[in-house]
Parts: C-alpha cells; sequence; structure tokens
C-alpha cells in the first residue's frame, strides 16, 4: 500500500504443458504471455498419467463429509475449533 519493498523481484514467466515442453516464454521485464489450450491434448496427457486412475474421489467425499460435520457440530455449540482446543 504504497510501501516500496526492499528487494527487486524479476521474473521469468513460462506456460508449460505437463510434458515440460514450454509453450510461451516471457523473458525479463515486464509483459504477458499467453497460450492456446488444446483441450483434445489435455485429455490425452490426463490418460497417460497412471496416478490419477487411482484417485479415490469416494474417499475424498467422505472425509469433505466429516468436516462438514464437525463444523456444523462445532456451529451448533457455539465454539470455534480454536476455543474447542482450550477446553480439553
Amino acid at each position: 500500500c504504497g510501501v516500496k519493498p526492499s528487494y527487486e523481484a524479476h521474473g521469468h514467466s513460462l506456460i508449460i504443458d505437463p510434458w515440460g515442453t514450454v509453450l510461451a516464454e516471457q523473458p525479463d521485464g515486464e509483459g504477458y504471455i499467453m497460450a492456446e489450450i488444446d483441450l483434445d491434448r489435455v485429455a490425452q496427457v490426463r490418460a497417460q498419467i497412471p496416478s490419477l486412475r487411482n484417485r479415490r474421489d469416494d474417499i475424498y467425499r467422505a472425509f469433505y463429509n466429516l468436516l462438514l460435520r464437525q463444523q456444523n457440530k462445532y456451529k451448533r455449540s457455539g465454539r470455534t475449533a480454536t476455543s474447542g482446543e482450550s477446553d480439553r
């Protein structure tokens, strides 16, 4: 907010595809870069990444629901997660 930092930052922005191919590059200095995203290529690359096939959305969903239940429990009790810590 009007205060100049005591350091100078330099960027070298890149847009890189999942296999490391540089799609666009901004040399040092101000500017912007853009690149087109080929959605067919994205789908093709995702199909080649085996870890994505092992996703367990059912577990993520169960964990998320558990967190929501905990949050609602705290809201109903009028406590917050931090105030509940000191009650133990």
